[in-house]
């Protein structure tokens, strides 16, 4: 009984280390595997950075325009003197992103030795396009869809108004701009056919 006492004492203390040192091993192990998680969760807590907002200078959130534009009548349309705004909107952030808005004008005409008047309304909507020195010059087509209203005598004429141009925008200060628009086509459309206007236009601006 004495040796069988003394042999298992021996090999249970030679047991002893291999033991310890498994314990030692799946305890590091646990811990690697614990600190893997946590940089996998810290990394995926990382947010995108926010888009940047251009909407400043000539891209401002919105600008009201006024002008004051002579028109000729391409087919016998007569001869024009308007009064016009626009008021426009930019939503988005993206410097490549239109302008929404609308527009209204007055008119004061004479076709065929007759005077007359009128007004138009419609939708707008505008690109920009930045160049020059600090982005101080703006180009800027626009077209428009609305509804116009002519008074001859006593004949009035309801029509469709399509309007396609374009303008350059020049910045004057941090909030006033002066508005050259040379050339803009309007194509009047009713039961009767199509009166073609051609419509040059000097303007101010002001951006909100």
């Amino acid at each position: 009984m004495p040796v069988y006492v003394l042999l298992s004492l021996l090999l249970g203390h030679g047991l002893a280390p291999g033991v310890a040192g498994a314990s030692i091993v799946t305890t590091a192990d646990a811990g690697v595997e614990t600190e893997t998680e946590t940089e996998a969760e810290t990394e995926t807590k990382v947010e995108p950075e926010p888009e940047p907002d251009v909407r400043s200078g000539l891209m401002s959130p919105a600008d009201l325009r006024i002008f004051i534009n002579p028109a000729v009548g391409l087919n016998g349309a007569g001869l024009l003197g308007e009064f016009s705004a626009e008021l426009r909107y930019r939503a988005s952030k993206r410097p490549w992103a239109p302008a929404f808005g609308v527009m209204a004008s007055g008119q004061v005409f004479r076709r065929r030795q007759v005077a007359g008047g009128g007004v138009e309304v419609g939708a707008l909507l505008s690109w920009d396009v930045h160049f020059g020195p600090a982005k101080s010059l703006a180009f800027s087509p626009t077209i428009i869809l609305g509804y116009g209203l002519w008074r001859f005598s006593e004949s009035v004429y309801h029509f469709l108004d399509l309007q396609v141009g374009a303008s350059l925008r020049i910045r004057i200060s941090t909030s006033w701009e002066l508005v050259v628009r040379p050339a803009r086509f309007d194509l009047l459309l009713d039961g009767y056919g199509v009166a073609a206007l051609y419509k040059g236009a000097l303007g101010v601006g002001y951006r909100f």
